[in-house]
């Protein structure tokens, strides 16, 4: 990777579950304090997110339509205007979890030259880092820090209650990884015993903590151990007619975009009812096995844990779903128009639109089936509509390629070629 051009680049790498993601949040979290106390007004300091799906390819230039759509960019030069747009801010990346990941995000730095840029994934390879990215590995917790996370996880009355041998041994078995720790605390705030868990990980094949690969098994066995103990409480609920149907639509979830996912989006995907998805949810997040956004319908999944729910499952009965969705709230051609509930959902998952766009532009005959599938529904010219046209006129760039796999499959009236033409969104 050519990195000549890359200015102002910070790259974190680690296995997964060792806090990237809290690490990053924590460091702007005090970097915004210090803007504060220097009297600088909140709207000078911004972050844009851009979290990549790890079970796509990109390309530097979808990668730059995706977050110029992301930010409402427009206009003959995107690069140019992406630049100003986050002058002064900061562009977040994550999930670089592989080399082409990161090749196609070094292209897009080399876009943004100039723009300040924290990248963070599981990817690294020291020969291929551009010389001008401040690299940097994230290390594991202290044993401190690690007793410290316990004591947030499951209370200082409950961490005092375990014997200092007891303490000593859960903080090393769970290899001081920030995931583990609390994985491992949903175990004890449920009520199982310290002894249970640290059974548990001692029966691990792998049994050097020192091993680089310790701290994956000690995570595999707890995300395994969390869904055993999903199954087993779902089953034990007698209300419940279809377990299995409810755990296969837990594993679809997996799917979902790493930036979350509201709750109509998500019976869509895991192909649930609301009731059914609300007690599905309710358990999982008990177990820790999802997260929360607070005073909203969404929720997350770690990328470990998604990895892990979609292992042995099809991925097609999800990108149809999503597909779907998308097609029964975006207008047909005849139609025109996008109701206020459809415009509300739509909006809420302006991530997944963007990502679903992207992945429709591809290059593969399943991607150009899914375009010619949105054509057909209206999806390509709702761009050109009213509220719409004001809020994704930028989206013309990945409609174009959609519009273009599927131009052979299906004529399109009114298509995203003779908006971009006549210049209006």
């Amino acid at each position: 990777m050519d990195g000549s051009t890359a200015a102002l680049v910070a790259f974190l790498h680690a296995m997964p579950g060792s806090g990237k993601t809290y690490l990053i949040d924590r460091w702007l979290y005090l970097r915004q304090q210090r803007t504060k106390e220097a009297g600088v007004s909140d709207s000078a300091f911004f972050v844009v997110e851009l979290l990549l799906d790890r079970s796509r390819k990109y390309a530097a230039e979808a990668l730059r339509d995706e977050l110029a759509a992301k930010l409402r960019i427009t206009g003959i030069d995107p690069d140019a205007a992406l630049r100003a747009r986050l002058s002064g801010g900061f562009l977040r990346i994550e999930n670089v979890d592989s080399l082409d990941a990161a090749h196609a995000v070094a292209g897009l730095i080399q876009r943004l030259n100039g723009c300040r840029v924290i990248v963070s994934g599981r990817w690294f390879d020291r020969g291929a880092v551009p010389a001008r990215w401040r690299e940097r590995p994230v290390g594991l917790l202290s044993p401190d820090q690690a007793a410290e996370q316990f004591i947030e996880e499951i209370g200082q009355s409950s961490w005092d209650e375990l014997t200092q041998e007891q303490q000593e041994a859960v903080v090393t078995r769970t290899a001081r990884l920030p995931l583990a720790i609390h994985l491992a605390s949903a175990f004890l705030r449920k009520g199982k015993s310290v002894e249970w868990l640290l059974e548990r990980l001692t029966s691990l094949t792998l049994q050097d903590v020192d091993d680089p690969r310790f701290g994956q098994s000690v995570l595999t066995v707890m995300v395994d151990e969390l869904l055993t103990s999903l199954e087993r409480t779902l089953r034990n609920q007698p209300w419940l007619a279809d377990v299995d149907g409810l755990l296969h639509g837990f594993h679809r979830l997996g799917f979902a975009h790493p930036g979350g996912i509201g709750s109509s989006l998500a019976a869509a995907v895991s192909g649930l009812s609301s009731a059914d998805l609300d007690d599905l949810l309710t358990e999982a997040d008990s177990l820790h096995l999802i997260e929360r956004e607070p005073g909203t319908d969404r929720f997350r999944l770690h990328p470990l844990i998604a990895d892990r729910l979609t292992a042995d499952i099809d991925r097609e009965p999800a990108d149809e779903a999503v597909t779907d969705w998308f097609c029964e709230r975006l207008p047909a051609p005849a139609d025109q128009t996008v109701h206020n509930t459809a415009w509300h959902e739509i909006h809420a998952e302006f991530d997944t639109l963007v990502s679903w766009l992207g992945w429709l532009s591809g290059s593969s005959q399943e991607g150009s089936h899914k375009g010619t599938k949105a054509q057909r529904s209206g999806t390509i010219s709702c761009f050109r509509v009213g509220r719409v046209r004001s809020m994704h006129y930028s989206f013309v760039p990945l409609c174009l390629r959609v519009s273009t796999l599927s131009a052979s499959n299906v004529p399109v009236r009114g298509s995203a070629g003779s908006t971009a033409r006549t210049g209006r969104g």
